[in-house]
């Protein structure tokens, strides 16, 4: 596996610079919060984020964003699936259980689930979640829980509270993130209203001094109680290993940790001291499809339907020279039934190679019996679509012409010349326009085709790769530098070789 190598502009390794941050962190805690004690604390939610210290609210990019910013489920480029489990302090019976998960829903954000057990047979409490983070702007996202908390003691019977957290996460700059997040907000109340549950409020920074280096700092108010702060840092050393370290104030304590992974499967652990009971070891296993790198944060507002304007009683007149405007607009509309490969290649977000797969399915199905079967065609994205369809027209439809022509022949008329129909061979009509050059079949001119090295997003998406897709090639441009051959595009991860392949001819990485 290739080590993490990347330097700052300063020339220092992030390896050096993890290190003495953490000398720093570690005097820094000592002269402001005495010792590195604790004492009894809330059940940790996972091996990752106990590793940082519970310095998490900022960050929030995969399925731990239900325990700490709802929001951040929006970061999370594919389906995941995690549980964790520890023996709380080593006391027999204090076993925790966490499972959650978390599946992105395009045009509507990413909606997760989790489900907690907690205690013996004598006492348990159980926690159902329903989580949601979905985008506000581009780079601003928003998100909620909906809780069902409930606790059962044996003898003395059983209650369950509701409770909300909402959050709020933006992501101002790729190295910097801004999370804010309110738990309990509708003050919820256990055991016939005796008991409240503690309303908490978050906030947390996000920044990645050099690539491979997270460093979290979270401020968290519990009300009634002290204010703690978190410190962590996650220094991913090897593309397989991360080390996480991390501090926190009242209670006052350090924790470590570290991830292993292989492909989708990841694999966590966290420990936290403790100065009086046994230290804490959280174990956490994870399936995350789409890897650790963010979903796009582009913003794209739904289209509202289009709605019939209403009609007036009063008959709107229309003008002999707003008749020659409609008719103007109408010829400079391009007819796709019609149109050459040099005519659509004009069209905005239309490549010479989305031209040629147009004319190709027009020559193989026929011609387009509305602009909507334009989305018909291979690789014909709807971000393409929207931008042109304004554009286009089909012109006036043949088979509309010949069915008027039937319906006004006699019913006798119509039956004879329904059997001669029925009877005449049907003849295939014959394409005036010559086949092309084999080697324009084969691929673009060079001066034609796309440079990936330096392509941008949106030449990627028109190419005819996905969103996600493309942002992991120039992903891995940014971090590995230029590709020296098209085979190399198949080697990043969620490239399939089969769209590499049958869009060859149209790039190049020279």
């Amino acid at each position: 596996m290739k080590k993490v190598t990347s330097k700052n502009q300063s020339g220092i390794h992030p390896l050096y610079l993890f290190l003495r941050m953490w000398i720093c962190l570690l005097c820094f805690s000592v002269l402001m919060f005495g010792h590195l004690e604790s004492a009894f604390e809330f059940k940790p939610p996972s091996a990752r984020s106990v590793g940082m210290g519970r310095a998490f609210t900022g960050l929030a990019n995969d399925t731990n964003a239900i325990d700490y910013n709802p929001a951040g489920l929006r970061l999370i480029p594919g389906n995941q699936f995690a549980s964790t489990y520890l023996n709380l302090y080593g006391v027999e019976g204090l076993n925790y259980t966490q499972l959650k998960m978390a599946i992105p829903v395009v045009g509507y954000g990413t909606f997760g689930a989790l489900y907690s057990d907690f205690g013996p047979s004598e006492y348990k409490e159980r926690v159902f979640v329903f989580s949601h983070g979905f985008g506000l702007a581009e780079g601003i996202m928003m998100g909620y829980n909906l809780k069902s908390m409930g606790v059962s003691i044996e003898e003395y019977g059983s209650d369950s509270a509701f409770g909300i957290d909402v959050g709020i996460l933006a992501r101002v700059s790729e190295d910097i993130g801004l999370g804010a997040c309110a738990r309990n907000i509708n003050e919820p109340e256990i055991s016939q209203g005796n008991e409240k549950l503690p309303e908490e409020f978050a906030a947390g920074l996000y920044y990645v001094p050099v690539q491979g280096l997270n460093f979290a700092f979270d401020i968290d108010k519990v009300l009634d109680q002290p204010l703690s702060l978190h410190i962590g840092t996650e220094f991913r050393l090897l593309d397989f290993l991360a080390f996480r370290m991390g501090i926190q104030t009242n209670p006052s304590n350090y924790t470590f940790g570290f991830g292993l992974n292989y492909g989708t499967i990841y694999f966590d652990y966290g420990y936290q001291a403790h100065a009086t009971l046994d230290d804490l070891h959280v174990f956490s296993l994870a399936a995350k499809f789409g890897g650790e790198k963010e979903a796009s944060l582009k913003y794209t507002p739904k289209k509202s339907k289009d709605k019939k304007p209403r009609t007036s009683r009063r008959r709107k007149t229309v003008s002999v020279q707003d008749m020659e405007e409609m008719e103007s607009a109408l010829r400079e509309k391009i007819n796709i039934n019609t149109a050459s490969e040099e005519e659509l290649a004009t069209l905005p977000s239309v490549s010479k190679l989305m031209a040629k797969r147009i004319a190709d399915y027009r020559e193989a199905n026929g011609p387009f019996k509305s602009v909507e079967d334009l989305k018909k065609v291979p690789r014909m994205s709807e971000r393409t679509y929207a931008r042109i369809e304004g554009m286009l027209t089909v012109g006036s439809a043949a088979p509309v012409q010949e069915n008027i022509q039937k319906e006004e022949l006699p019913a006798d008329e119509d039956e004879e010349a329904g059997e001669e129909i029925e009877s005449a061979p049907v003849v295939p009509a014959k394409t005036q326009t010559p086949p092309p050059a084999e080697e324009e079949k084969q691929e673009l001119a060079e001066e034609d085709k796309i440079n990936v090295n330096r392509a941008s997003l949106p030449q990627l998406l028109d190419i005819g790769f996905t969103t996600v897709q493309a942002e992991s090639i120039l992903k891995h441009i940014r971090e590995k530098g230029p590709l020296s051959s098209i085979e190399d595009i198949k080697k990043i991860q969620g490239i399939p070789a089969d769209i590499v392949d049958e869009i060859k001819g149209s790039i190049t990485v020279r």
